[in-house]
């Protein structure tokens, strides 16, 4: 298992050598909850986007395993480091600078999302867990699977498909 803070360390010091004005987060953690996502980002922002304070960096556990590439956890971080930059809480224009600034200059893909090779190469690895509960869009069949009663799976009515806005629907395991 890899060092996390190792690496964030590491990752914050390129950013210092080309003068990215990132914020250290209070704490950095490894997450095995995170099923859908490689890293968060939890902070404090003013109402005019500027930072108040980063409260923690999160990254998926699976990152930290040897076998999956370095490089991808390394984009994760500085994924989640550029968040902690002024105006830069969502993916928006500021993000999006910053992101090509650090891509340019450190030669990291740091993308909003992850490629198909990406994912693939950690799924692999690291195969979902069993899931008991289950909804489905009937317009696209994207299914979710969740291993606790979610709000979707508990009200399917109030929720959406997020890859085609359809209307959910509950399936038993």
């Amino acid at each position: 298992m890899r060092d996390l803070n190792q690496y964030a360390n590491e990752c914050m010091r390129e950013l210092d050598l080309i003068g990215i004005p990132y914020c250290k987060p209070k704490r950095w953690k490894s997450s095995k909850k995170m099923t859908r996502t490689y890293g968060n980002c939890k902070s404090v922002r003013y109402l005019d986007g500027t930072v108040k304070e980063i409260k923690e960096i999160a990254i998926n556990e699976w990152l930290l395993d040897e076998e999956i590439p370095d490089i991808i956890l390394k984009n994760t971080i500085m994924h989640e480091l550029i968040h902690t930059i002024n105006h830069c809480g969502n993916h928006g224009n500021e993000f999006q600078k910053y992101a090509k600034i650090v891509s340019s200059n450190l030669g990291y893909r740091i993308q909003t999302y992850v490629s198909k090779e990406e994912s693939k190469i950690v799924s692999e690895r690291h195969k979902p867990k069993d899931y008991s509960y289950f909804v489905y869009c009937p317009n696209c069949g994207l299914e979710y699977g969740y291993r606790i009663k979610s709000y979707a799976w508990k009200h399917p009515e109030k929720c959406y498909c997020g890859k085609c806005g359809g209307t959910i629907k509950r399936r038993e395991a």
